[in-house]
């Protein structure tokens, strides 16, 4: 059994980057007003604790001193209220209509009590706000954005049946005799890194994906063709807040003609971001149809669909469990055309490619985007293995939302 290693690299694309910031609040104390910005949840429950608050309102009495702050959490508007003479503090999300009043001892103990709520505590209400703020945030790691966990899912499971069964550039696809059927077709692992930068709503997003994989391809009589294992892993900076996110998921392709395949699959992933204040887990199946269609002159055209049902698991921490009830089903159709192209002595394919991804079901923030991309590298060969190739491409995404990215990559496989 021979192995493959690829590695696949990225660059990230250099430019000016404006960010927005992720959590702003205009606080009042006592008919003072002051603006903080802050790209972590935790400046949120900070500002409002006693020492926050003290150090930016020298007029701040923690007996008796009013305060009101009017947040925007990542997209969705909320207000905190304390009362004069009071330790209540009130909290309010008019949109849910959901409206808390945590009585501490002090104010720092209701301070606490509601950062307890928004992190951990809050059981159905705060399903409630993790639901809206996939509809809302620009940034949610768990659904509605290019980043989001869910989407980082779709596109794998397209990619692992429609690019491998489709591309003409070495790694990816099988090799062709003279006479046009399929030769000996060898077992795959996959190791890399990938780079991107995106913008939604004027949030920078910076990616790192690792798509970890192993193919196991099979010949002979049977119809099924291969059986592919993924475990892409995912790192996510956004203004300076982190979160990660990884899938495990495997897809099993039958031959249903020369040039006709189907791909049915099912993963399971979890995302984590300490930063924005959430966690949670998607699981999703999935079945995607891939034709290989030869034209002239060596060239060929792929075309691909998926259809597919991605829906929230049921997270825990510690006591308390949480599921905010997302589920979609997503179509993923695609296009890829391979021109032969030759340099010297080197027999290359350049490949151009399109998709469009559209999301059904509960709302999200950006229920359908679109991406163009070119790819080049070194083509299969009809009379043998190839000891080492190397693969270069650049890809552009846009979307609802007002959402954009670039990536652009580079390979090499031994």
């Amino acid at each position: 059994m021979q192995h493959r290693f690829i590695v696949l690299g990225g660059l990230l694309l250099a430019g000016p980057v404006v960010a927005a910031d992720l959590f702003t609040m205009d606080v009042t104390v006592d008919g003072d007003t002051e603006t903080f910005n802050f790209s972590y949840v935790e400046g949120v429950f900070n500002q409002v604790d006693e020492q926050g608050l003290e150090s930016a309102f020298t007029n701040y009495n923690s007996d008796s001193s009013t305060m009101s702050a009017d947040i925007n959490y990542r997209g969705l508007p909320m207000t905190l209220n304390f009362i004069g003479n009071s330790t209540d503090l009130q909290f309010d999300v008019p949109s849910l209509g959901i409206s808390e009043t945590f009585s501490g001892t002090t104010r720092d103990d209701s301070s606490q009590q509601f950062e307890d709520y928004l992190t951990s505590e809050g059981d159905e209400l705060l399903n409630q706000i993790q639901k809206a703020l996939i509809a809302t945030s620009p940034v949610d790691p768990i659904a509605g954005n290019p980043n989001s966990l869910m989407s980082n899912m779709v596109s794998g499971q397209f990619e692992s049946a429609f690019t491998s069964e489709t591309s003409q550039i070495a790694e990816a696809a099988p090799r062709q005799s003279t006479t046009g059927t399929p030769t000996e077709r060898q077992n795959l692992v996959a190791l890399g890194a990938r780079f991107g930068r995106y913008t939604a709503d004027g949030f920078d997003s910076e990616v790192i994906t690792l798509p970890l994989g192993y193919s196991i391809n099979r010949d002979g009589d049977s119809s099924l063709r291969s059986i592919n294992l993924s475990l892409p892993i995912t790192l996510t900076d956004t203004n300076g807040a982190k979160s990660a996110n990884i899938a495990l998921g495997i897809g099993m392709t039958f031959a249903l003609s020369d040039r006709w395949s189907l791909t049915p699959a099912v993963a399971a992933g979890v995302v984590g971001s300490v930063d924005l204040g959430s966690a949670g887990g998607i699981g999703s199946t999935s079945l995607t149809s891939t034709y290989r269609l030869p034209l002239n002159n060596g060239y060929s055209l792929g075309i691909g669909n998926m259809v597919g049902y991605f829906k929230t698991l049921e997270f825990e921490i510690d006591d308390y469990s949480f599921d905010p009830g997302v589920a979609n089903t997503v179509a993923r159709n695609g296009l890829l055309l391979s021109q032969p192209f030759h340099w010297g002595d080197r027999d290359l394919a350049v490949e151009y490619w399109v998709t469009d991804t559209r999301f059904f079901g509960d709302k999200l923030y950006s229920e359908y985007y679109d991406e163009v991309g070119i790819s080049i590298g070194l083509a299969k060969r009809a009379d043998g293995d190839l000891d080492n190739y190397l693969r270069a491409g650049i890809s552009y995404l846009w979307g609802d939302g007002d959402v954009s990215g670039f990536k652009l990559n580079f390979g090499y496989a031994f």
